[in-house]
């Protein structure tokens, strides 16, 4: 997914473009809508002259940064007189009834630089939710170890997979690059490898551990087995559902390593299941180039 970085004067002139949108004549207040609507807010009372407001009336704008899933949207939608955001995704099962930009990119706004900070704010609310007190002392750094665990965990999310000859692999890299050496290779026998990883079900959050076989019949050319294992977990490394999982890898390796058949094979727990009492393991596999 592409990244976008806002900064502070295009966050401005977004919000500039979205006062253009906005119906003057039904607005006498603004409502920010936490936690990045509340800048938005701000912004657009300081350019338009309009007081902001904690009470959302018939007359008041509901504002936030970026109509995503459309969840949040949802709980606004019918309040006030409308709604408006700078950003709106393709996927949004609710849209706003004024934005600025549709963007399928991962949207980066300014007071968001520190992603642990925005982290360990959710991580805080969600203690508060569930009735723990955050200041207590076996709680008060959770919030900082979640943050730090979860920026381990996903990083599938901000590194890449590249390709690179021997040569290539002795220049520097950058630290959001992992590198996947190949090699020539004569042989054509299946070369099988077994991997045992972590990843996480994208509708819970919740752990799903897998053993992962992969098969390669090589063509002329083939990476090394610890690079298999950098290609799975990569793909485990942000929140997934195994079957599309399955079969990215095959994918990728079909793709990148051009083998002459390639056999992927995930059997995975899901915790999610098995906290609610049903069974939790899940076979998949997904083959490519070969009958």
């Amino acid at each position: 997914m592409n990244k976008i970085k806002i900064s502070w004067k295009e966050f401005k002139d977004l919000v500039e473009q979205l006062d253009k949108k906005i119906l003057r004549s039904k607005v006498s207040y603004i409502y920010g809508i936490p936690r990045g609507g509340q800048y938005v807010a701000l912004m657009l009372s300081e350019i338009s002259g309009i007081p902001m407001t904690n009470e959302i009336t018939e007359d008041t704008i509901i504002v936030d940064d970026v109509a995503d899933s459309g969840s949040t949207l949802a709980r606004y939608h019918g309040k006030g007189c409308g709604v408006a955001t700078l950003h709106v995704k393709p996927h949004s099962v609710v849209k706003p009834h004024f934005w600025v930009k549709e963007t399928e990119a991962w949207l980066i706004y300014p007071w968001e630089t520190n992603s642990d900070e925005t982290i360990k704010d959710s991580v805080l609310r969600i203690l508060e939710l569930i009735g723990e007190n955050p200041n207590r002392e076996g709680i008060k750094y959770t919030p900082h170890r979640v943050a730090r665990l979860y920026n381990n965990l996903f990083y599938g999310y901000r590194k890449k997979l590249v390709v690179m000859n021997e040569e290539e692999r002795n220049t520097k890299i950058d630290k959001d690059i992992i590198p996947i050496t190949i090699f020539k290779n004569e042989s054509d026998e299946m070369l099988i490898r077994q991997v045992n990883c972590v990843s996480h079900c994208e509708h819970h959050i919740a752990i799903f551990p897998m053993r992962v076989w992969v098969g390669i019949i090589p063509d002329k050319k083939l990476m090394g087995m610890n690079k298999i294992d950098k290609v799975v977990k990569y793909f485990a490394a942000r929140l997934q559902i195994q079957e599309r999982m399955t079969n990215q890898v095959a994918e990728w390796i079909n793709d990148n390593i051009k083998p002459k058949g390639v056999v992927v094979v995930i059997k995975g727990v899901h915790y999610c299941a098995e906290l609610q009492g049903d069974s939790g393991n899940f076979t998949t596999s997904s083959v490519k180039g070969v009958s």
